[in-house]
């Protein structure tokens, strides 16, 4: 056995084969000794002592090592204070150099000073794109002007998964997990406009990606967003990522650790196969449903309509009336209007608003309140609807004339995954090409088209407005056209019965002094989306904006004011409905 002499800390092997309490030569003194074999030292509980040299043995003492940690340093261009505020989320200062975060000085519109950011730099093929600042009071803000994208984006070129998040910290979390196939959308969630100009930016990068993953928030904003994301991108290669009682990946992070956020990948669940449901595949939107019901329709600029119906995507309006009395005038406000305050972006069918140059002024003079002339609008505001209307319209004229319906619908679902439309206008359903087959009835033949139209509005979430005329109608013995309802519709009841709105436009006092517009809302099939009713307008035909009025005893509108705002120049904040309507603009 090993022994360590005491002062020295010499060691020598001392045989006590396996006993406690021996005598044994001295391994020190036992040469200088005259007595042969001498046996001078006393071993007593692996203690040892010399009599002849008084020499004294132990067992080795194991030295424990003591390292001295280094201090806490900070390797990244950020201050202390972000870099400690990112640890303190579970973000390492490697993740934070590799993923390119920075920070500085940056003037704030909210505090109306500079201040120091955090900033989330953008690039697109190693370029910088455009930055988001964020400070300590969690204002955020980009660079006005510069183009929305996907950040991180260049991290997906050459991949075949992507999880796409709603927020760069919860991108962080993915990338602090060694999952840096992530992308995070730019500007959150909405709960009811979910403006995708960047994803129509970056939409090529998903062409061959087998897998995405959705990681957005589990609030009302972030499954809308996550919803809008599947119908864009197709839910067969979806994937829903979920957090259980966490709002979020950091979140999740901070709460359960890393193998809770690596795991949300492994236990990722399919979106549910086109057709086929079970109540897991939609317990989010039933959950939401329990705790706060049905939530309405978005409204528009005219309380007076607001009040008898509300819109919801993924429904048919049918809007009949008498030709030349305003039906198409009506859809181009009230589309025009749930483009602005909501973003929903439109496409339309209507070979009776030829050419297309045409049709695109009269929006021009909706969306600005100008006449579309040079004297009256002026050469910039006409470069500003110009540029809005080619980023948010869509107009469908089929090669060689194809007006068939499914070429329409065909033309509309690619204008669904391209541009993102929410809204498809075929107007009028008489210059659509009829194929009736041979043995079918007009009625079911009818009812089979509307069938198309209804099952397209419910699979891509989009407003489908059909404008129809009504048959030849009787006037009255005054000489005024009856107010046709969509019974009077040429073909088939079915026109009421298979549609979720039901409007009439028609024309009182025509061609008089008192003309007006009134609006019959004959039909909206669920109450939470309004009761139906009556609500008149006076038209403006400098810009084709219509005028809320009520009408007295003689039939006569009064009450009214014609509005003549350009609603692309005016910021968001001076105008009085929007802070009402909408939460955020969508321009």
């Amino acid at each position: 056995m090993i022994f360590q002499r005491q002062n020295t800390n010499e060691k020598y092997d001392i045989p006590v084969n396996g006993k406690r309490n021996i005598k044994t030569a001295c391994p020190v003194c036992s040469g200088e000794s005259s007595k042969k074999n001498a046996k001078d030292l006393s071993i007593n509980n692996e203690v040892g002592k010399c009599h002849r040299c008084e020499a004294v043995f132990h067992l080795p003492v194991e030295k424990k090592e003591e390292y001295t940690k280094p201090e806490w340093q900070n390797n990244t261009k950020l201050s202390d204070n972000v870099v400690k505020y990112f640890e303190g989320r579970g973000i390492s200062q490697f993740t934070l150099r590799r993923m390119n975060v920075t920070e500085g000085l940056e003037y704030m519109p909210q505090e109306e000073k500079k201040v120091n950011t955090i900033q989330f730099n953008y690039v697109q093929d190693g370029e910088l794109i455009n930055v988001k600042y964020r400070d300590a009071k969690k204002n955020f803000k980009m660079v006005s002007g510069a183009k929305r994208i996907f950040w991180n984006i260049d991290a997906i070129k050459d991949t075949d998964k992507v999880v796409i998040t709603e927020g760069e910290i919860d991108a962080l979390t993915y990338a602090e997990m060694g999952i840096d196939y992530v992308v995070s959308v730019p500007n959150g969630a909405g709960k009811t406009t979910q403006n995708l100009e960047y994803l129509d930016n970056c939409i090529d990068y998903f062409d061959d990606k087998e897998i995405i993953y959705i990681a957005t928030d589990t609030d009302d904003a972030g499954m809308a967003l996550r919803n809008e994301l599947v119908r864009r991108l197709g839910a067969g290669r979806c994937r829903k990522i979920e957090y259980g009682e966490c709002k979020d990946a950091n979140e999740l992070l901070k709460s359960k650790g890393r193998q809770a956020v690596e795991d949300t990948i492994k236990e990722a669940k399919e979106f549910p196969i086109e057709g086929v449901f079970r109540v897991e595949n939609f317990k989010d939107e039933f959950d939401n449903l329990f705790r706060h019901g049905l939530s309405g329709g978005v409204s528009i600029f005219h309380d007076n309509l607001n009040d008898l119906l509300q819109t919801e995507l993924g429904r048919l309006k049918i809007v009949t009336g008498i030709p030349g009395y305003g039906k198409s005038e009506y859809v181009d406000e009230y589309v025009s209007q749930l483009n602005l305050l909501h973003g929903y972006k439109p496409a339309y069918f209507s070979p009776e608003n030829f050419p297309i140059s045409y049709h695109a002024a009269k929006i021009a003079e909706k969306i600005t309140g100008k006449k579309f002339r040079s004297t009256d609008m002026g050469e910039n505001i006409k470069i500003l609807a110009e540029k809005y209307i080619n980023d948010n319209y869509s107009f469908i004229y089929p090669k060689n004339e194809d007006y068939k319906l499914d070429t329409i619908l065909q033309k509309g679902q690619d204008l669904v995954y391209r541009h993102g439309i929410k809204i498809l206008v075929i107007d009028p359903w008489n210059r659509i090409e009829h194929q009736r087959p041979s043995g079918d009835s007009e009625t079911a033949y009818i009812g089979q088209c509307l069938t198309k139209m209804t099952n397209f509005a419910q699979r891509h979430n989009v407003l489908v407005i059909l404008v129809a005329h009504p048959r030849k109608m009787e006037k009255d013995q005054m000489g005024n056209y009856k107010i046709p309802n969509l019974y009077d519709i040429s073909g088939s009841a079915n026109f009421f019965n298979q549609c979720d709105y039901g409007v009439t436009v028609h024309r009182e006092n025509k061609g008089k002094a008192n003309d007006y517009i009134a609006v019959h809302v004959q039909k909206v099939r669920f109450k939470y989306l309004g009761s139906g009713g009556l609500a008149n307008f006076v038209y403006n035909s400098v810009n084709g904006r219509f005028s809320s009025c009520r009408v007295d005893n003689d039939n006569s509108p009064y009450d009214y004011n014609f509005d003549f705002d350009n609603y692309l120049e005016k910021k968001p904040e001076q105008r009085d409905f929007w802070d009402e309507k909408h939460e955020e603009a969508p321009f």
